[in-house]
This record gives structure tokens, sequence and C-alpha cells, in this order.
């Protein structure tokens, strides 16, 4: 699984760009901040998530003084070379088209291009709230299971009808209404007893896969530990009509897996708020390098592992640590950087960018 071939247009500072990239190994990607390289990255990580993890704001990709960003990719699964193109205008929907039919679901997508980012904004992961590491356990679910990407849709449309009909109530109860928010509980309890129970599945795979990776990132570091919680005890079914008073108070559903955590401990010790940065970081990146782990153990070809500037934020005995890591069985990495690669980093082939020209690095 790889991407051959790049073609940005109006995307973040490029005004037009075409890059071909190695299939396998490690490629440096280097450039002065500002330059595009992360852009680079960052439109892989679109084509293959549906969104940015670098801006909220859809508008941010487009460049400035035109009104749609463009991104079309080559990829090359198990010999085969599938083209997909997608269109990311400042207003409307986006458009996807893989092999010229559009995309209608993500999963289709993910069959062609799975993609593992590391980035420094990932200690969000650990210093942010709840959303952060339930959004890194659904998209690892979304991309192993089109049950799980069903469940969570599910989930997530049961969420949207019962907070719109408790706004509706304002806070008072009829029986017609009464009956109506019966009818979601049931499916709510329902989509959020599979989501949360193929978390908690997850969760411990996940346990499994990062610890290990954090042990060698940090051998003199305590143990990372990762539990999922969730936000309610006994059937979600029973807790959501024990809350049902609170949530017609508050307009909002207080209890579910859109409530829950995945429980992050270093030593036994809440990570979040005890860990110093260096460990956090340390934490976020075990994560990562454990989510490809997940991914490349149950597919024939490994995800395209992307690492954004990433060696700038490590001690050289992490650093070292983090070179063993990376995968040295014809997985393709695209590792960016602002000066050069530690020289134990097994590079394929190098690129530099400048200010949205790219070129081949022979540093």
């Amino acid at each position: 699984m790889a991407v051959v071939g790049l073609q940005l247009r109006d995307f973040r500072c490029f005004d037009e760009a075409r890059i071909a990239l190695s299939a396998d190994g490690v490629t440096v990607i280097r450039g002065s901040n500002g330059a595009g390289k992360t852009s680079v990255l960052e439109a892989i990580g679109w084509l293959a998530a549906g969104r940015s993890w670098r801006a909220s704001d859809r508008s941010a990709l487009v460049r400035n003084g035109t009104e749609t960003a463009r991104i079309g990719a080559e990829l090359r699964v198990k010999g085969r070379v599938t083209l997909v193109q997608a269109t990311v205008p400042r207003q409307g929907a986006s458009r996807v088209v893989l092999d010229g039919q559009p995309l209608r679901t993500r999963r289709v997508l993910a069959e062609q291009l799975r993609v593992v980012v590391a980035a420094p904004s990932d200690v969000r992961l650990v210093t942010d709230g709840p959303a952060e590491r339930r959004g890194l356990l659904d998209d690892l679910l979304v991309l192993r299971s089109a049950r799980a990407e069903q469940a969570r849709r599910e989930l997530e449309r049961c969420l949207r009808q019962r907070g719109a009909l408790l706004q509706q109530a304002r806070g008072r109860l009829d029986p017609a209404t009464l009956r109506t928010l019966e009818v979601w509980d049931e499916r709510l309890a329902e989509a959020g007893t599979l989501v949360a129970s193929m978390r908690e599945a997850l969760a411990s795979e996940l346990a499994a896969a990062c610890g290990p990776a954090h042990s060698r990132l940090a051998p003199a570091a305590p143990p990372l530990g990762l539990r999922y919680r969730r936000s309610w005890d006994g059937p979600l079914l029973d807790a959501l009509a024990a809350a049902r008073e609170e949530d017609l108070r508050r307009q909002t559903t207080s209890v579910g897996p859109h409530r829950d955590d995945l429980e992050l401990m270093l030593g036994g010790r809440p990570a979040r708020s005890e860990a110093s940065q260096g460990e956090q970081r340390t934490i976020a990146l075990a994560l990562r390098l454990g989510a490809f782990a997940l991914l490349a153990r149950e597919d024939l070809e490994p995800p395209v592992l992307l690492l954004d500037d990433v060696f700038a934020e490590l001690d050289d005995q992490r650093a070292r640590a983090l070179v063993e890591e990376l995968p040295r069985d014809g997985a393709q990495v695209l590792l960016t950087t602002t000066t050069a690669a530690p020289p134990a980093v097994p590079v394929t082939a190098r690129l530099r960018l400048d200010r949205g020209r790219v070129e081949a690095d022979a540093a």
C-alpha cells in the first residue's frame, strides 16, 4: 500500500505540484518552516480520512485567492494502480472520486489507502479531553471494520435525533414525546452498547501494541497502561432512563459512548495530569506506533506511515529508539524535517521543498 504519485492544485501554499514518491522505504521530505512539507503529508492524510489533522476549518486548506483545492493521488495496492481525486471547496461539500466513481463511504477508500499520522500536535491525545482519545479509537475501528463504521454512523444518528427531541421538549415531557424518546433510547442503547464494546476490545489490543513500543522509546519510564472507561454502569438503556430528567433539563444526552474516555496511565498515574511534557509526547508517539502495528498485523500490506517532524521533539535516546521502530518490511514511510534526518534512518529517497516547489534532495 503506497502513494506513488501526488498532485496538488491550490492546496495550502501549492499553486500546482506533481510529486513522485517511492513506493517503499523511508522518503525524507526536507524544507524550511512554511515550505509546504507538512502540507504534502496533510493532503495524503486528508484523502485517507476526509479531514485534516491540522485544521478544523476546511477553508484553511484552500490557497489564498482561490476557491477550491484539488488533491489527486496514484495509489499502488497489491500491484494494482488506483487513482483517487478530491475537490475541497471553501464552502459546500467536498467530493472524492475513486477510479472515476464517486466515493460513497470511507470504507471503500480504506481498502486502498490506510494512513497513520504522527505529528507534534499528537500530544493533544494525552493532554486534551476525552474526544481526542475517542477519535483515535473510532478512526482505527472504521479502518478495520465496515460493521464498526455502520455502528458509529447509527450512534451519531441516534444522538442527533435524541438531542433534537430533548431540545424540542424544552424540559416538558408529554405522553407523545415520552413514547418517541423511549424509541430513540432503545436505538441509542443498542448502537451505543455495540460501539462501546468494540472500543473496549480495541483498547485492549492497542494497549498490547503500544505498551512495548513505549518501553522501547523510554526504557527507564514507568509502564504505559490504557483502560477504556464507560460513562455509565449496567445496561445503557437503564442508564438513559435514570438520566432522563437531567437530560430533559439540560437538553442533551449525558450518558453514552460519546461521554466515554480512554484513560492513559503512566506507572498507574494519570498521564494527562501527572506526566511531564516529554513523557506525554512519548506516550502520544507510542499510541501512533501501536496503531500502525495493529493495522500492519491484520493486512497483507502495511499502512502508509506519515511522520511530521517528529524527531525535532525527541532527545537523542528517543530519536535512536524511534529509528529502530521504523518499519523495514516494505512499508512506505514519509518523514518531514527541517534539517537532515538522523544518520541511522534507512533513507530510500530524498525530496526538498521550497515554497511549494519540489525537487530531488542530494543531502
